[in-house]
């Protein structure tokens, strides 16, 4: 993430429920993560291209390496 973004990622909580919970429970490590945007589940929802795009690169390295 560090290499794609420039800096950490932060390790945030959310007050939300997502399908994560279902691995979780399952005994399965599990990582929240997604491109910056705002309005999520509403008319006017959008998120940022050039965040998304960064956030495709890190999911396609990480799946690369674990793969390996």
């Amino acid at each position: 993430m560090k290499r794609e973004i420039g800096q950490p990622a932060l390790l945030v909580g959310e007050n939300a429920w997502g399908d994560a919970a279902l691995f979780q429970e399952a005994g399965i490590p599990t990582l929240m993560t997604g491109a910056y945007g705002e309005n999520f589940h509403a008319p006017q929802e959008w998120v940022s291209v050039s965040e998304l795009l960064k956030l495709v690169n890190v999911v396609e390295r990480t799946a690369a390496k674990f793969c390996a």
